[in-house]
């Protein structure tokens, strides 16, 4: 073989090395991103979980303390956290996504059954803003009540645990 033929076979071989190369580095890169959407997709639903959980507990607690005490500012701390409308922003980053489809409708039974907690404290509130603190005590003390926490508290635990097993996959 001639010098020529090196050369080209050489030539030739560099830029087949330098093609795989680049396409390696695009698959990679592709790769990558992919792994950052999905860890940033994992990150909004853990937080929409952490957020669930916490608003549930916080409303029941200042939904309590105001019928306890008739304090407004348990009233306007409940009124404050219930602003924050989670529905929205969940149904947002659930529907925004390659999720499975069962955990929308998850979280919209967890919203359902919050809803009826929250109509539940409404009546508590009317009978405090009536002078009737021991009718909004018995309101907020009532088995139905305490089924209803349960059966949220419930769904949100099914939830947290659907989401988990899902990340871990």
């Amino acid at each position: 073989m001639s010098l020529r033929k090196y050369l080209r076979f050489g030539f030739v071989s560099v830029l087949v090395l330098t093609g795989v190369l680049l396409i390696s580095f695009v698959l990679m890169f592709l790769a990558i991103n992919k792994m950052a959407e999905t860890l940033t997709t994992q990150n909004e639903v853990s937080q929409l979980v952490t957020d669930l959980e916490s608003t549930s507990s916080n409303l029941a607690y200042e939904a309590k303390l105001y019928s306890y005490t008739g304090n407004k500012t348990y009233l306007h701390n409940y009124e404050d956290i219930s602003a924050g409308d989670l529905s929205v922003k969940g149904q947002k980053i659930l529907t925004s996504t390659d999720l499975p489809s069962h955990f929308v409708t998850e979280f919209d039974e967890i919203i359902v059954l919050s809803g009826e907690v929250q109509k539940l404290d409404s009546t508590a509130f009317s009978a405090v803003d009536n002078r009737s603190l021991p009718e909004a005590q018995k309101i907020l003390t009532s088995l139905q009540y305490e089924e209803q926490l349960k059966a949220t508290e419930d769904l949100l635990l099914q939830f947290k645990d659907n989401v988990s097993s899902w990340m871990t996959d």
